[in-house]
């Protein structure tokens, strides 16, 4: 099981949003925030620990099944 963000973190001026990426401690990559109140929340779960993984929202989850390849776009 493997999911990835629908959308990209982009960002250019006069945007009025601030999305980009953060690096976390605990999961040992990036992630993706869409707006500063994301990036601090990513600081906090950071700081406090207890997690193993943060997804980004929206996101594709790819599987396997006894049916075969499936993918699922969830908001």
């Amino acid at each position: 099981m493997a999911s990835v963000p629908v959308r990209r973190y982009s960002w250019r001026t006069c945007q009025r949003h601030r999305p980009g990426l953060e690096c976390l401690v605990t999961t040992r990559r990036q992630h993706g925030f869409e707006s500063l109140a994301e990036r601090w929340m990513l600081l906090v779960l950071d700081f406090v620990g207890g997690f193993d993984e943060v997804l980004a929202q929206p996101f594709r989850l790819r599987f396997f099944s006894s049916e075969g390849k499936g993918s699922q776009a969830v908001l």
